[in-house]
């Protein structure tokens, strides 16, 4: 049977998790029940003939950007199954069950952080994150520019800080929207944690760029930046360098297509690349309707194939007006047909067309339309890695 937990499950959900995270089911418990992001999820549980739980997952909600837009996504996070289990396919049966509860709730989206891209992409779910983790010499940031002013900000600030980190995440597709709880939870963190978190203001006293980060040994590692543009950004990092009496590197988790290497003295630092988050579309037409366009298109129609969300298995005629995707569903043979993983990598702007088309992603049955499908689907910044 596959359910929503109840409370005669916690026990079980516990036990399956604790096992599987190697922690003991009481400090599960109290990570569940006291942790920072997990108060708010759902958990999805199969449970044998004596109605004893044998997997378990959470779906965890949340509100994010896309396309400058707030949406419902699903996060799923705690994925477990005991061994004598496995094999059974109880967790294809729990997404798929799981796959309608996000229908019912309207989030269009879903992600994860898997521990094998492999085990997911069966579920629909492929690569749509990478961030890059980038080590700079302290000495390599002494000669930006300062901001007019810095301030150390507090819990105090938390609605500048969230107003302007809004304001800059809907640029990009995926980031968290932080509700007045995420928020508290997020500063309080901090606070516990001995961050540090500072804004840039221009000579108008207004905050153009602010970021968070911790002294660890002779390293800054800084959690969060966010930035007006690349001058505002370089005033934090022009603050970063008046800690090289403490420190001697500064590391930055940031978008994989950052071009921070551009601006230093030598691109020859440590910097890493990682496939992180996996997304996923849940509903389709939703999903296309989101869609903002640069440059006019005529119509065209692509064909998604999805073994468990069944009502994405469409052929979606799309046509664009005013720079907006207008949507029609029928079952026509279409000019373009690929799979939920492609449809989802492609939508959240981690790859665009002329790749898919050129790794055989894209079955194509009219060519004439290529140039179209390139102006659906191109390259956008994305950030998948936070709170989930």
């Amino acid at each position: 049977m596959i359910k929503l937990a109840t409370e005669k499950e916690r026990v079980g959900v516990y036990k399956t998790m604790g096992y599987c995270f190697n922690w003991s089911e009481d400090s599960i418990k109290n990570n569940i029940e006291n942790g920072s992001y997990n108060k708010h999820e759902e958990f999805v549980v199969s449970l044998n003939d004596k109605e004893e739980v044998e997997s378990v997952f959470a779906i965890i909600p949340y509100d994010v950007y896309f396309e400058g837009k707030i949406v419902k996504f699903g996060g799923i996070g705690g994925v477990s199954s005991l061994p004598e289990n496995r094999g059974a396919g109880n967790i294809r049966k729990m997404f798929k069950f799981s796959f309608e509860y996000m229908k019912e709730h309207n989030m269009i989206f879903s992600g994860l952080g898997p521990f094998a891209f492999q085990y997911y992409r069966k579920f629909g779910y492929e690569w749509c994150f990478t961030w890059q983790l980038v080590t700079i010499p302290i000495n390599d940031l002494k000669d930006f520019p300062a901001a007019n002013s810095y301030r150390q900000l507090t819990k105090e600030d938390k609605d500048l800080f969230e107003s302007f980190r809004n304001h800059i995440n809907e640029r990009v597709n995926g980031p968290v929207v932080r509700d007045e709880r995420l928020a508290n939870e997020k500063w309080d963190y901090y606070r516990n944690t001995n961050h540090k978190v500072y804004g840039a203001f221009n000579d108008k006293n207004e905050l153009v760029s602010m970021m968070a980060f911790k002294q660890e040994g002779k390293e800054i590692k800084v959690a969060e930046m966010y930035f007006e543009d690349e001058l505002s950004r370089q005033y934090l990092l022009n603050f970063l360098y008046r800690h090289r009496s403490m420190t001697e590197k500064v590391e930055l988790v940031l978008h994989v297509d950052d071009e921070i290497r551009n601006i230093l003295p030598s691109p020859r630092i440590s910097y890493w690349h990682w496939p992180n988050k996996m997304g996923r579309v849940v509903l389709v037409e939703e999903a296309l309707k989101l869609l903002n366009i640069k440059d006019s298109f005529d119509s065209f129609s692509i064909k998604i194939n999805d073994d468990l969300a069944t009502w994405n298995n469409q052929t979606f005629n799309i046509s664009c007006d005013s720079n907006k995707v207008n949507v029609s569903c029928d079952d026509s043979v279409a000019d373009f047909e690929m799979d939920i993983n492609r449809f989802s990598q492609m939508i959240y702007g981690h790859i665009d067309a002329t790749q898919a088309i050129k790794l055989n992603f894209v079955k194509i049955n009219n060519d004439k339309k290529i140039k179209d499908l390139e102006k659906l689907f191109y390259k956008k910044t994305t950030m998948l890695w936070q709170e989930f």
